[in-house]
């Protein structure tokens, strides 16, 4: 006879959990539900029957306003998943300070999991509401391995009236982890100072993933980064994330806006971000006036930061936003590269790639009406660069300054390719659609990138590029099914 064996999370108990209990209180279903008190003491997260332990899924029913501290631990192929019902939230009008809706003291193995519709929110937290007051919608105050966070919404944690000239809080965070095994995909965090921070502390730390995020109405949509010695984080990836609607957050001179912050500070410049993948993602075009960067990278020596590659982006400034220190800002990198990126803005404003020192390659990147396309170069460092098979339209700034570079603040194009550059590179109109796509009768870019197989294979949307000969420039490869009529880029404020 053929054995089957079940994985032990099959094997788990299904809870479930509502604000108060209903029925028998025995957690069988919704209609006997047990109470969030009873999941909030430390005793009931344990091995055995009625209690909460690897492989089994607390299911929320309703509409739960107290906040949840999670004392258990899964196991490798036997998380404990917190799963939301249909309908189910956590809302209140404000938790305590410093608090989250759902605080995990864990070792890990854990998923949450939003399910259809799972909500997190404050109700009346912000600028003009009855509370003004820091809290979290997800937060870990300690390392803890294995934390899957999935189909959530986390909103309104900190509401702030758009556009304050008054309000300087710094309130709001959405998810907040640090450890190894880290997943953050599908969800919606809009609202808050910071909607998804990750910090790692002294030792190794590995596989971050922040993948297929809307994020957005706040004032850093990612935050990643830490001040302390010896720590080192391999293999980080954001991909595929939107992150847009920043400008609700400016008017305060001490808010600067940034999409993707990174920062690795220590003092002793110890520690290492390697192997890091941003690709894929939007960011704008509604970024504010008060910003720094569209991707901000801070480190203070190239070998804190080795292997980056960021491609396939799509970076947008509407009018009348620009982003002051570069739609994308690397201080310092080694044996990393920037490809096959599009920046455009409106009106011709900002700063595409602001670079440092180190070892970088810039190919296959299309910028459409950047003031100044690229600014390299720390007081009189020259970085190891390589820049080439990139288009530049409308250089506004083409005779005098459309370039920086050290000993040259205001360089033209001339000054920029006498050192070397842009061999391959046009300086024509590529013909693109309203989502800054090629379009088919497309001259400039269409086929006149660099082959870069060997550090990815695909576009922006998934297309797959080709794997010899020649590539197109900017974040989409042309798929014939684009074919239109030529349109006038016009990005939407």
């Amino acid at each position: 006879m053929l054995a089957i064996t079940l994985p032990l999370s099959a094997l788990g108990e299904n809870i479930y959990v509502a604000q108060d209990a209903k029925g028998d209180g025995t957690g069988s279903d919704a209609a006997n539900a047990r109470s969030l008190t009873w999941l909030n003491k430390a005793t009931n997260w344990a091995t055995g029957e009625s209690k909460v332990s690897a492989g089994d899924t607390v299911r929320f029913s309703g509409t739960l306003t107290n906040i949840l501290t999670v004392h258990g631990s899964g196991s490798n192929g036997s998380p404990i998943t917190l799963f939301f019902e249909p309908g189910s939230k956590f809302s209140a009008p404000v938790i305590a300070s410093g608090s989250g809706f759902i605080n995990l003291k864990s070792n890990g193995w854990i998923t949450i999991d939003g399910g259809t519709n799972g909500l997190i929110e404050c109700t009346e937290n912000g600028t003009d509401l009855a509370n003004q007051v820091s809290v979290y919608g997800i937060r870990a105050t300690s390392s803890i391995e294995h934390v899957t966070v999935q189909n959530l919404t986390i909103t309104n944690l900190y509401k702030r009236t758009p556009f304050s000239t008054t309000d300087a809080n710094r309130f709001g965070v959405g998810i907040s982890l640090q450890g190894s095994g880290i997943l953050v995909t599908n969800c919606i965090l809009k609202g808050g100072d910071t909607m998804l921070s990750i910090s790692w502390s002294t030792g190794v730390r590995s596989n971050v993933t922040l993948i297929a995020n809307t994020i957005g109405q706040c004032n850093h949509g990612i935050t990643i980064g830490n001040f302390t010695k010896n720590a080192f984080l391999n293999n980080l990836t954001i991909a595929n994330n939107r992150i847009d609607d920043l400008d609700v957050w400016d008017g305060h001179s001490s808010i600067h806006l940034d999409g993707i912050i990174v920062f690795n500070n220590a003092s002793d410049y110890s520690g290492c971000i390697s192997n890091f993948f941003i690709y894929g993602n939007q960011i704008g075009p509604n970024i504010g006036k008060i910003n720094t960067a569209g991707i901000y990278i801070e480190v203070s020596r190239p070998p804190q930061l080795d292997n980056l590659r960021i491609y396939n982006n799509l970076f947008i400034a509407a009018s009348p936003y620009s982003w002051n220190n570069g739609h994308l800002a690397v201080a310092a990198a080694t044996n990393s590269i920037i490809a096959n990126n599009t920046f455009a803005s409106s009106d011709s404003h900002g700063i595409g790639i602001g670079f440092g020192y180190g070892q970088i390659k810039i190919l296959n990147n299309l910028f459409y009406s950047i003031r100044q396309p690229i600014s390299v170069g720390a007081a009189s460092i020259w970085p190891e660069l390589e820049s080439n098979y990139n288009v530049f339209y409308d250089l506004k700034w083409v005779g005098t300054g459309a370039f920086s570079f050290p000993n040259y603040a205001s360089a033209s194009w001339t000054h920029w390719t006498g050192r070397g550059f842009e061999k391959h590179s046009l300086t024509n109109q590529p013909i693109l659609d309203s989502q800054l796509r090629l379009k088919a009768i497309d001259k400039v870019a269409r086929g006149k990138g660099t082959n870069l197989s060997g550090y990815f294979t695909t576009d922006k949307q998934g297309n797959t590029r080709p794997a010899d000969g020649a590539w197109d420039i900017g974040a989409f490869q042309f798929v014939p099914s684009d074919i239109a009529a030529p349109a006038k880029l016009r990005i939407e404020p």
